[in-house]
């Protein structure tokens, strides 16, 4: 299923290290559009065409790579949409976002930073020879992003639901679920 503007290219482009983006990533025919929602359908792995036995036997690492690398391209898809579901919901805006749209898409990246190199020292730790340590980086990666793609969609279900007037606590404490640190007794 082709779609007209890759998701995987709005998370990239949100990863630019010079700017802080924070955008929907709707194409130009999309722009009027509804505004993203917090819940969508994960995207389908798309899973690359090619001759059999091109990437090695079935259960191989290269294989297995081919076949994880098009669940974290749909991994990544899902996890763009419902994060910009989140900034819109926090009132964000591609020309001037508000402080704490800002904050979220900078933690945002940076939690994508964190866990690339999580995942690449989990892989490493297995111990596993060839290409297996890439496998087992990858299927970490997967894992984090679904557990992330729950986490920022319930955030966003609790942000969209407060009225326009709500108190700023009552929007952060939407978000205390996108940190490993709560404040306690501090």
């Amino acid at each position: 299923m082709a779609r007209p503007v890759s998701s995987i290219t709005c998370l990239f482009a949100l990863l630019a290290p010079s700017t802080l983006l924070i955008a929907s990533c709707a194409s130009a025919g999309d722009a009027a559009s509804a505004p993203p929602a917090c819940r969508i359908d994960p995207h389908p792995p798309e899973l690359p065409a090619h001759e059999e036995g091109e990437f090695g036997p079935p259960g191989s690492a290269m294989y297995t790579l081919q076949l994880l690398s098009a669940q974290l391209d749909a991994a990544h898809a899902t996890l763009a949409d419902a994060h910009s579901g989140l900034i819109h919901a926090l009132g964000g805006a591609t020309t001037d976002p508000p402080p704490l749209a800002r904050a979220v898409g900078n933690q945002h990246q940076q939690w994508l930073t964190f866990r690339n190199a999580d995942c690449e020292l989990a892989g490493t730790l297995t111990g596993a020879g060839g290409a297996w340590p890439s496998v087992h980086g990858m299927s970490c990666r997967i894992e984090h992003i679904n557990q992330r793609i729950e986490t920022v969609q319930q955030a966003c279900d609790c942000a969209s639901a407060l009225p326009e007037d709500a108190y700023a606590f009552e929007r952060y404490a939407c978000l205390t679920e996108l940190v490993d640190w709560q404040m306690e007794g501090n």
